[in-house]
């Protein structure tokens, strides 16, 4: 066997250091989403992810429920490899949910939902005004009380029927 030199050193350690590399900035992916309906007009939205290495630890993804609406899913240090979010529906029907990746992973998926159930009411729905930027929580509406999630306004929310404003732990609304 013959002995290698320095040059021939540092080539071989500059060899495994990329392939190290290339190995731990391997991406995220998105791998798999499922909705399915869980009460009239709810449905249940999970994610799975796939993390080539221990080193890979954060995806976010958006995912457009199909009725306008979106929510942002980040997963992090710790999280494990699926989520999951819950979604009310203002009226029956079958949506499209997609999700895609927008920060540190890759890929994109897309499913459908069919939800059945009695609609939520046009009334209460129509009262519920969330500030621009903010969204409405679509099961949290009844009668006068509805939720926005997002972040605080900077004015308080305009209250009806005998509700009051509040907002904690990224949401606000009237209760």
């Amino acid at each position: 066997m013959t002995p290698i030199g320095p040059s021939g050193a540092r080539l071989v350690l500059a060899t495994v250091l990329a392939l190290a590399t290339a190995e731990t900035m391997a991406a995220a992916k998105i791998v798999g989403l499922t909705a399915k309906q869980t009460a009239a007009q709810e449905a249940q939205i999970t994610i799975t992810i796939e993390r080539p290495t221990p080193m890979d630890m954060l995806c976010d993804t958006s995912v457009d429920l199909g009725d306008g609406s979106t929510r942002s899913v980040n997963f992090g240090m710790g999280d494990k490899h699926q989520k999951t979010l819950q979604h009310r529906y203002l009226k029956a029907g079958t949506y499209k949910v997609a999700v895609k990746a927008t920060g540190r992973c890759e890929g994109a998926r897309d499913t459908s939902v069919t939800v059945t159930g009695d609609a939520v009411s046009k009334a209460a729905a129509a009262k519920a005004q969330c500030p621009r930027g903010w969204t409405l929580a679509a099961d949290s509406v009844k009668d006068n009380r509805y939720t926005c999630y997002a972040n605080a306004p900077g004015t308080a929310l305009k209250c009806e029927g005998g509700t009051q404003y509040f907002a904690e732990k990224g949401a606000a609304g009237c209760r």
